[in-house]
């Protein structure tokens, strides 16, 4: 028993939705963003202590230097923006 579960295993939602038996409740009302994409590069350079996280016209950008790669997403509104216009801005 607890009063806060925290699952972090994404969209397979194993804890939540497997062990739990929680079901999907859509924020989409408030959260436009709904879609994104997501690449690993080669890290070059020192590892950064931080994440970087830019604005972009339907949603955002991530970069988190890793270990020994370099993480990078696009998280956007599908609804302003197509998959292949948010590839092209994310790679």
């Amino acid at each position: 028993n607890a009063e806060l579960f925290i699952d972090c295993s994404g969209f397979r939602s194993l804890l939540l939705g497997e062990a739990l038996g929680v079901g999907y409740q859509s924020w989409q009302q408030w959260l436009l963003c709904d879609a994104a994409q997501a690449v690993q590069t080669v890290r070059t350079g020192p590892i950064l202590p931080y994440t970087r996280s830019i604005a972009m016209d339907a949603g955002w950008q991530w970069r988190i230097p890793l270990q020994h790669r370099m993480g990078n997403g696009h998280i956007y509104a599908s609804a302003f923006c197509s998959d292949e216009s948010a590839r092209q801005t994310l790679l």
